[in-house]
């Protein structure tokens, strides 16, 4: 797999191949085929793998911070860190996010079940945060998030109410949605280096983002 991701790294998606990956390990393009029966076998492997590999990232980031402020540790410090360590990995795995995040690999992935379920980890962990938020006062919504609803797939909608065992009525899908897309949006302008073509400091740039989404997103600071 370290193989793989080198090579990932190394050229687009689109153009990864086993034989390339093989060139990577110094070994026959017949060999690799022991491992991966087909392009669609390595890059479901790659997708499960990279999903996890994030999740780990995030929940070892969150983890360590916990460990030293406890129950001290806000709701939107927790957010801020899940931000900044999903944008940290994402430029230190630049392949790996395009793979993720870029052109869709759907039709190439084999195993959806695994896929969705390794992609879930992530997910899930805001999710929960932002559940937490709400519970707690520390996420006050604006009173009016009925408008960010609109164009939600029903699929999309019960999948996160399952999740959070809500009511529509209850929960803000749509704002936090929106939320979401606006960083990941700045991200992913970051990462495919469109966003160094227009401001001179990234990092800032991104700080100063994620603060003024988040309080448009209703989150307190203090809790």
């Amino acid at each position: 797999m370290s193989g793989a991701k080198k090579r990932l790294e190394e050229t687009s998606f689109l153009t990864l191949s086993l034989r390339s990956v093989a060139d990577v390990l110094g070994m026959a393009p017949s060999a690799i085929y022991r491992y991966f029966p087909s392009r669609e076998a390595l890059i479901t492997a790659l997708c499960i793998d990279s999903y996890n590999e994030l999740a780990d990232y995030v929940e070892e980031s969150l983890h360590e911070v916990e460990a030293t402020a406890g129950d001290m540790m806000s709701i939107s410090t927790q957010w801020k860190i899940l931000c900044h360590s999903y944008r940290s990995w994402g430029l230190e795995h630049p392949g790996e996010f395009a793979l993720l995040f870029g052109p869709s690999q759907l039709d190439e992935v084999t195993d959806i079940d695994t896929s969705i379920a390794a992609a879930r980890r992530f997910g899930d962990l805001g999710l929960q945060l932002f559940v937490r938020g709400l519970e707690t006062g520390a996420i006050v919504p604006p009173q009016d998030t009925t408008k960010y609803l609109v164009a939600l797939k029903p699929a999309f909608a019960n999948s996160i109410l399952s999740v959070t065992q809500r009511k529509p009525a209850d929960f803000p899908i749509g704002l936090l949605l929106s939320g979401w897309v606006n960083i990941h949006g700045v991200i992913c302008l970051e990462i495919f280096g469109f966003l160094a073509t227009m401001v001179t400091d990234t990092k800032s740039f991104f700080e100063d983002h994620l603060e003024r989404t988040m309080l448009w997103m209703g989150f307190r600071q203090d809790i």
